[in-house]
């Protein structure tokens, strides 16, 4: 399926029921509905933009697993809190959500709003690892009652937000909504635990209760605060409490708060019994620990703000396991982490104090008591390694050469000796129809009538290279709305989003590109050999999806990486332990126990590889296959 499209799609009165299916690796939503009944029982819905959007009827997830929103292909680099890819957004008159594990996802985990008489229950679920809240309710007249469920480290662990009204409207009749109750729930590892309101420019009506649960080590067990419009003016804003909205009674929190006398501080060894609801494997069972983290390499900043490790689960026993950070020629120190009943993250960290640029610095776990390794047990903190250079010929932002008369340029235009002197010139991004989006071209070019889109429009760019045997590899980045074909001195390179075959100047693009799409470069690499002494010329054709779409983008960086020698092989010695890094992934590593062989290769194929050094005398090499 495209992006923008979902693959169950049921409206207007259908009802559809599935059963043991898995629906898996979407390019968009999983799942769309509209005044329909839907119900999930067993199944499992990952890797997608979405798990869906449903609105309207009764929607039941039962037994069901969602995570993993977006998929890993396509998820954020995790360096803004502007991605929302929420797994579930329900909007039904009735939802259900029982026995199920949801999360996983840079949005939220289970978002509900009602803008009738809607509700929303959730019992004996999961909810882990949403970038925002775990479990979010918004609008008038929602009703949401949450019992028996973890939700744990995310944003906010469950949010009782805005209410769908302009508070300057003395009219309004709205009762108080969102009704939030939460009985006998886990919010831990969460930035916050429970939450009345959010960020949002708007009015707060509703009302937050949570009774006899376990709101622990959260940066914040409770947010009371909203940042809302008060006063006379929407222009008038600051944070509000809400602590009156708000019954929290018989909960016990990581430490006493002053503000909710009718609740008790956390006792690890008195209260350990009541995680017991909350756990699904026996008390006295061996949890995991191990880094909560995907990739094997740290950065600066994952020693700074604290490495994070985690047990696999709940328990009510002591967990201790040890750990070291050192480099090769300095412990920085080494202790034991202790986890009480209650915890289950901890973050080592390192002052930078410690740390310099050109060192290896490497963090182990060992000796787990209660407990069993989990995962790699070792992190490495890698020095800057030499890198393949790169000559970059085009800027994404270059002055380009266009021809927007509407008319075919034949096969000519894509070769240097072209005169294109009567062709307009202007800066990339070039293009017409997506201001509307927020994201202008910085050159507007004639795209043809509404009705009547031209098919095809022409670029052209020269640049020079003085030597092109210098260069190993040619990286292109190609935004195109909708479909393009790339040619370097006459012969051509890439096609992007085009058919097979020969393409006339009335062919249309494969497909017309969703709208995430269109401020995209798409990545591609050839090799140099269509370089030529002197000046080239880069010659593009984007084409149009259909006579009538809307826009037309483009844009285009080229860069070269230069033919580099033999990258640097660098080891570090931790005891007996030898750490092996290298920049080029091109080139393996061999061992032997002669200089002159026989040489055989290092099972693992890419650095770092730890070897144990086991021989009175060996030799390692890189080589490049």
């Amino acid at each position: 399926h495209r992006s923008e499209q979902a693959l169950l799609l049921v409206h207007s009165g259908a009802r559809a029921a599935l059963t043991n299916c898995y629906l898996i690796n979407q390019a968009g939503q999983i799942g769309n509905s509209y005044n329909a009944d839907v119900t999930f029982d067993h199944c499992l819905l990952q890797d997608a933009v979405s798990a869906g959007e449903y609105a309207g009827g009764t929607i039941t997830i039962n037994h069901s697993s969602l995570f993993g929103f977006p998929d890993l292909g396509h998820a954020g680099d995790g360096s803004s809190a502007d991605y929302d890819f929420t797994a579930i957004y329900l909007q039904g008159e009735t939802n259900l959500v029982l026995n199920s594990l949801i999360g996983f996802c840079q949005g939220t985990a289970i978002a509900s709003e009602g803008a009738e008489t809607s509700s929303l229950t959730i019992s004996n679920c999961w909810i882990e690892s949403a970038w925002h809240e775990g479990i979010a309710s918004a609008g008038e007249r929602q009703r949401t009652r949450i019992y028996d469920t973890i939700v744990m480290n995310s944003g906010q662990g469950i949010e009782a937000g805005r209410t769908f009204y302009n508070p300057m409207d003395t009219n309004s009749v709205t009762p108080a909504s969102p009704d939030f109750f939460a009985e006998r729930i886990l919010s831990t590892a969460n930035a916050v635990g429970v939450r009345f309101g959010d960020g949002y420019q708007a009015g707060y009506r509703g009302f937050l209760r949570v009774t006899n649960s376990l709101l622990l080590h959260n940066d914040r067990d409770v947010f009371a605060k909203t940042w809302n419009a008060i006063g006379v003016s929407w222009d008038t804003n600051q944070w509000v409490d809400r602590l009156a909205q708000m019954d929290l009674r018989g909960n016990l929190f990581t430490k006493s708060d002053t503000r909710f006398p009718e609740n008790a501080a956390w006792d690890p060894l008195a209260n350990a019994n009541r995680l017991i609801p909350f756990m699904s494997s026996p008390p006295e069972a061996t949890v995991g620990v191990g880094f909560a983290l995907w990739r094997t390499q740290l950065s600066w900043s994952d020693l700074t703000n604290g490495v994070p490790v985690r047990l696999s689960t709940l328990t009510t026993n002591i967990v201790s396991v040890e750990m070291i950070a050192e480099s090769p020629s300095t412990v920085f120190f080494a202790g034991t982490l202790t986890f009480l009943p209650g915890e289950t993250l901890k973050k080592i960290v390192v002052s930078s104090h410690f740390l310099r640029s050109n060192e290896t610095v490497r963090v182990v776990l060992r000796n787990p008591v209660n407990a069993e390794l989990t995962g790699i047990p070792t992190r490495y903190l890698l020095p800057p390694l030499e890198a393949p250079a790169r000559t970059n010929f085009i800027w994404g932002g270059a002055t380009w050469r266009y021809w927007d008369k509407g008319t075919d340029q034949g096969t000519a235009w894509r070769y240097l000796d072209f005169d294109d002197s009567a062709w307009g010139s202007g800066a990339s991004e070039l293009g017409n129809g997506d201001s509307a989006d927020g994201r202008p071209e910085q050159t507007m070019i004639d795209i043809g009538p509404p009705e009547a889109r031209f098919p095809t429009l022409y670029f052209r760019q020269t640049f020079f290279v003085e030597n092109p045997a210098l260069y190993d590899l040619l990286a292109f980045g190609l935004l195109r709305d909708d479909g393009g074909i790339v040619y370097l001195n006459g012969k051509e390179v890439l096609r992007s989003n085009m058919p097979e075959g020969p393409i006339a100047y009335t062919n249309y693009g494969a497909t017309a590109i969703p709208f995430e799409a269109e401020s995209r470069f798409f990545s591609y690499r050839t090799n140099a050999s269509f370089l030529e002494p002197g000046t080239n010329i880069c010659a593009v054709e984007i084409h149009n999806a259909s006579a009538t779409s809307p826009d037309i983008s483009f844009n285009l960086y080229l860069n070269a990486d230069l033919v580099v020698p033999p990258p640097r092989l660098q080891m570090d010695r931790f005891g007996d332990e030898l750490l092996f890094n290298w920049a080029n992934f091109n080139f393996l590593l061999e061992q032997a126990g002669d200089v002159m062989g026989p040489w055989t290769p290092v099972f693992r194929r890419f650095a770092p590889v730890l070897l144990t050094n086991n021989a009175a005398r060996q030799f390692f090499r890189l080589r490049k296959p």
